[in-house]
């Protein structure tokens, strides 16, 4: 232990006071969330390789809640109902590959088959090289997301009331 002792005289006007604070919060933290996100997004899709559709790029976003279904996407947690969380996705059901874009692929000889003649063959992939352009991206932008919600916490708790003395 720390040896830090609080003592609370006025728990009424404390818990009346964390109470101003929450919705003050939320509004904050999902301003700060959302532009966060936008910022990820547009820095992704910046880095993201662009091939013959532009598909892959197109299908970078961000949402308030689940990514879509065949997405990448960074884990996003909600510690409870009501809290904001947002989460950023790559890839949907046209440009299922994201993962093989951002992570590479291995190589490897796969399977026998007949050719024309009736001899068996082996196919040879040779592995595609990573093309990292998701996780650079928030890696890049860290710093400045955790400042910006650590700045939407601090301005919450001023807008409330509570100050240092």
């Amino acid at each position: 232990m720390s040896g830090v002792t609080i003592k609370v005289t006025n728990k009424t006007k404390l818990f009346n006071a964390l109470r101003r604070v929450a919705p003050t919060m939320k509004s904050n933290l999902k301003k700060a969330l959302a532009k966060s996100g936008e910022e990820w997004v547009s820095k992704a899709q910046a880095l993201a390789p662009v091939g013959a559709t532009g598909k892959l790029r197109e299908s970078i976003g961000y949402t308030f809640g689940k990514a879509p279904d065949g997405s990448l996407s960074q884990a996003s947690q909600v510690i409870r109902s009501g809290t904001p969380a947002i989460t950023i996705f790559a890839g949907n059901k046209e440009a299922f590959y994201v993962r093989f874009v951002e992570f590479g692929t291995a190589g490897g000889t796969f399977g026998s088959r007949s050719d024309q003649q009736g001899r068996k063959v082996k196919r040879t992939h040779p592995g595609t090289t990573a093309q990292p352009f998701f996780f650079p991206a928030y890696r890049i932008l860290r710093t400045r997301i955790k400042s910006r919600l650590s700045r939407a916490m601090s301005q919450s708790i001023k807008q409330a009331g509570f100050t240092q003395k």
